[in-house]
């Protein structure tokens, strides 16, 4: 009969060789684990065992392999992709198509009725980055000035998808943050200028109304005028020329000079894949001119009435069945070739801190990336492409643009139900098993360019350009019943994170670490079809929970996002991708070597380990009293509440003092109590409630001003304690003790304790259960909460 002692006697530990029981241990896939390096076909044939197997154990490790890449044998996952390059011979098809075309003039030159909204609102506005800037010849005063920071509103639209923007340069300006017309501005546009110009082209008869639906979508920002409708007028053509002029007589009669100054901007939107050609320049051209045409605009002598960019797209599909992806290192090269740019440029502006390019990482893989390149003038290279971008299809399955975000997002407030899975982390699992039917991601390129340029770039035929074989060396390609169930099993064991938390006490559920675990585990599924959001709150996040490195290492390609001017001058360390895959930073070593630290949530040994509190209303929406609050009952707010008036300023000066010695004593603790009084052959065990546990807590590390036992003193870890509150002082001493309360809470086991000593060797107390069953005499005396540990069923029937 086996006897747990030492590493294995620790129950606590989530990764204890039981719940692995699963795999064998003469298995392929696990000798290439203890090397260190699995496939994508490794990792999926693990991740799908422990995600199938039930209990409380096998959901621990499988959230463990998700989050930090651990295995229960306590190896790390590093994946090995080099089997994944795409083959110089595979099999690929390619298309090439137009999407956006948007000009600006400086009158309307639509070919077709359009509607003019008789009262624009100022919410619907161009307020996002089109990577643009203003041309001399619209502007002199507002020259260079991104589109997007103009003042703007949208006047009105024609066809189904396209619309049409009316900017005023003159109000631009350093001192103006916004480009949303003021209430005043909208009025005096609106009565003194347009309305007058409607009824001019109308011979001031009344025009009949009617109401509009949802204004489209505008490329590459979500409609501010979702669920509003507005009043427009249907303007016959030919009416364009005609409005503009009447809407600038109309500002100079009233001296309304930043009106006059104005001029419009034409979004004719097309459908990806929709305007596509064979490939030669020739056909090219003809098919730029059909979607013109298309669009109600006129073709002719375009270039002489405004300035004009179309966006242009090539698609790489496998013929083959493979899900295509764009590798992090052909990002240099593929700006090379497209741009025809020198290499030293290229690989200058694909640098991840240059201020021009935007890593997309959207499958966790370090490896796996798209791009987006916004070049300056001099970069803009033999095309003059003023946007770039790598991307695959994969986003489009779950494109669902709202707010800032666009694609289907997961909130905190559904981390933070009692339900988990969620209904959205339940349907996007089961969405990606399911793609793994046959459901191919493609690679694109998409550009925008001046319109004399259209039909010259991504041109194989043009001479200039690289040949369709340089393709298959800027591609991975994996099997899609590999690609999409990575993806699930990433978003399942994340999931179990959540689940385990769900079913903690709900006191704990609140705690800081618990808290944080959840922003992670939100930011980490969101990013598993979508481009990691690093705003300021979440690049706090990703300090806590990540690894750290030194942004001036080998490998700065790894890091997260670019280093901020006070983070250089702070020479501070940076989040990065270590191991292949985005990982939380996790505990090393032995059972007997790890932080202050909860079970399952990332380490909190560092005087960052807490969320300001920006930050955190920034990721829940809400301040920590309020999600407190909402969450636990008062009666119940001491189990986190130590001191509810100490400042974050008081906790990150004693952690920033106290982490080291406070490890040295958790570590100790452990060596003096869990490992001396874990369960042995016998022992009496119990369900805890929360008052006990707390007791327990406060006997094993109680405050400075709290009577100690003699019995407790002979302990070296006590010692310590005693020692660390001391120095620190009381309110201090109380922060330090929130933060062991905070991993102590989290355990799944500890000894029972009170004022007489801790984990007694005592006959059978009170309602606790003497196991194996049958037997008596002095025993270690245990609590356990949330689920029955393992060793009790073994008990039974081992007995």
């Amino acid at each position: 009969m086996p006897v747990f002692r030492n590493a294995q006697i620790l129950l606590n530990d989530p990764f204890r060789p039981l719940a692995w029981i699963s795999l064998k241990y003469n298995s392929p896939q696990l000798h290439r684990v203890m090397e260190g390096m699995i496939t994508l076909s490794d990792y999926v044939t693990l991740a799908k065992k422990l995600a199938s197997s039930a209990g409380h154990s096998a959901h621990l490790a499988s959230a463990h392999l998700a989050l930090t890449g651990r295995l229960p044998d306590h190896s790390t996952v590093m994946l090995d992709l080099s089997q994944n390059c795409a083959r110089s011979d595979q099999a690929v098809s390619f298309l090439r198509d137009y999407d956006v075309v948007i000009g600006l003039t400086k009158d309307i030159v639509i070919q077709a009725p359009f509607v003019v909204f008789s009262k624009p609102v100022t919410d619907n506005w161009l307020g996002v980055n089109i990577h643009l800037t203003c041309p001399a010849t619209m502007s002199t005063t507002a020259a260079d000035l991104p589109m997007h920071k103009i003042p703007n509103v949208m006047l009105g639209y024609w066809g189904q998808h396209h619309e049409l923007y009316v900017f005023f340069p003159s109000l631009a300006g350093e001192d103006r943050w916004n480009s949303q017309l003021t209430e005043d501005e909208m009025q005096s546009f609106t009565s003194y200028c347009l309305d007058p110009a409607v009824q001019a082209l109308e011979g001031k008869q009344p025009v009949p109304s009617f109401q509009l639906g949802d204004v489209p979508r505008m490329f590459g920002m979500p409609s501010r005028a979702e669920d509003k409708r507005f009043l427009g007028q249907l303007l016959p053509f030919p009416s364009g020329e005609n409005l503009s002029f009447f809407i600038r007589r109309n500002a100079w009669e009233k001296g309304i000079g930043w009106v006059g100054s104005c001029f419009f901007m034409h979004m004719a939107r097309g459908a990806t894949r929709a305007i596509h050609h064979m490939d030669n320049v020739y056909s090219a051209k003809e098919a730029l001119a059909k979607h013109i045409r298309n669009a109600n605009l006129s073709d002719k002598n375009m270039d002489k009435v405004g300035e004009w960019w179309v966006d242009v797209g090539l698609e790489v599909a496998s013929r083959e069945g493979f899900c295509l992806q764009w590798t992090t290192l052909s990002h240099p090269r593929m700006v090379k070739e497209v741009f025809q740019i020198d290499e030293i440029y290229a690989n200058r502006m694909t640098e991840i801190e240059s201020p021009e390019y935007t890593r997309d990482l959207a499958s966790h893989l370090s490896a796996v990336s798209g791009c987006r390149i916004e070049p300056r003038p001099q970069h803009e290279g033999r095309y003059g492409i003023k946007y770039f971008q790598m991307y695959t299809t994969d986003r489009t399955f779950v494109y669902a643009p709202k707010d800032k975000f666009y694609g289907t997002s997961f909130t905190t407030n559904d981390a933070m139900g009692l339900t988990q899975p969620s209904n959205f982390v339940s349907g996007l699992s089961r969405f990606l098993i399911g793609a793994s039917g046959g459901v191919l991601s493609r690679a694109r390129v998409d550009v925008r360019v001046p319109l004399a340029h259209a039909f010259e770039v991504l041109q194989f035929n043009n001479p200039y350009d690289f040949g369709p074989e340089v393709f298959t060396g800027f591609l991975m390609a994996f099997r899609p019943d590999l690609w999409w169930p990575f993806k699930a099993y990433r978003v399942l064991g994340i999931s179990r994170a959540l689940q385990v938390l769900a079913r903690a006490p709900k006191q704990v559920r609140v705690t800081q670490e618990a808290l944080r675990l959840t922003a992670a585990c939100v930011w980490l599924i969101n990013s598993v079809n979508s481009r990691p959001n690093d705003g300021h709150a979440e690049r706090e996040l990703m300090r806590m929970v990540l690894p750290l490195t030194d942004p001036a290492g080998p490998d700065r390609q790894s890091l997260l996002y670019p280093r901020s001017k006070k983070d250089r001058d702070e020479e501070a360390k940076m989040p990065f991708i270590p191991l292949g895959v985005i990982y939380l930073r996790g505990r090393r070593g032995s059972p007997d070597d790890r932080r202050v630290t909860s079970l399952y949530f990332p380490q909190i040994g560092s005087s960052h380990s807490l969320l300001n509190s920006q930050t955190f209303k920034a990721l829940f929406h809400a301040s920590l009293e309020n999600v407190r609050s909402k969450y636990v009952d008062d009666a119940d707010a001491s189990w986190y509440d130590m001191d509810e008036g100490e400042s974050l300023e008081v906790v990150e000066e004693a952690h920033e003092r106290f982490d080291p010695q406070l490890t040295e004593t958790w570590h100790q603790f452990f060596n003096d109590v869990m490992i001396a009084c874990s369960p042995h052959l016998v022992e009496y065990v119990r369900r805890e409630t929360p008052k006990e546990w707390k007791r327990a807590f406060d006997n094993i590390f109680p405050t400075a001003e709290s009577k100690t036992n003699a019995k407790y003193i002979r302990y070296p870890y006590f010692r310590k304690w005693r020692g660390i509150c001391e120095q620190a002082g009381p309110k201090a001493s109380k922060s330090l003790q929130m933060q062991l309360s905070s991993a102590f809470s989290t355990l799944r086991w500890i000894p029972y304790a009170d004022e007489d000593g801790v984990c007694p060797l005592l006959q059978e107390m009170g309602d606790f259960t003497r196991l194996p069953l049958g037997t008596t005499g002095p025993a270690p005396h245990v609590l356990f909460k949330w689920s029955e540990p393992f060793w009790i069923d073994w008990y039974r029937k081992t007995v």
